[in-house]
């Protein structure tokens, strides 16, 4: 039995805190770091999406929603795909979304990220814009944490820019 040795490449996100924009580079960063921008996304968003939990548990919405909300971890239903959910998380969540706007603009920007690349036919240009987009509308969401958030990735580095 031949025993493999494993050589591990620094493929951890980079930063550089000089860039404002979007570009290319972002993009390709965030494409090949995609898992854990999510993570961070979740991180990023975690406080302010319990507080806008708890604030439907405990305000006059309808008991189906808050009641299954409680009972569902937060990241199952809020990072994952609607696709994925079961139907009473669906309708939970059909329900938890227009009762807070916060939720829903944290659940649409997340949704929005993931898109971002699931869209293999757009060019990277068309991309890279989408993205700046993108962190335009985190940013003017009125959430700190997304606008946060915005900013990190606009600062996201490829391996390959660093010598």
């Amino acid at each position: 039995m031949k025993v493999a040795t494993l050589i591990s490449a620094d493929l951890s996100i980079r930063y550089n805190t000089a860039k404002q924009r979007c570009d290319a580079d972002t993009l390709a960063s965030m494409l090949t770091h995609r898992f854990d921008v999510l993570a961070s996304f979740a991180r990023a968003v975690s406080a302010v999406s319990r507080d806008a939990l708890h604030r439907i548990a405990s305000g006059d919405h309808p008991p189906s929603a808050h009641d299954a909300l409680l009972r569902n971890p937060l990241r199952h239903w809020l990072w994952g795909s609607a696709d994925a959910l079961r139907e009473h998380e669906r309708r939970a969540l059909e329900d938890a979304l227009p009762a807070s706007t916060v939720l829903r603009t944290v659940y649409a920007l997340r949704q929005a990220l993931t898109q971002l690349w699931c869209r293999s036919d757009a060019s990277t240009a068309q991309l890279t814009l989408q993205l700046e987009h993108w962190c335009q509308r985190a940013e003017t969401s009125g959430i700190a944490a997304l606008h946060d958030f915005s900013q990190t990735v606009r600062n996201y580095e490829s391996v390959a820019a660093r010598p």
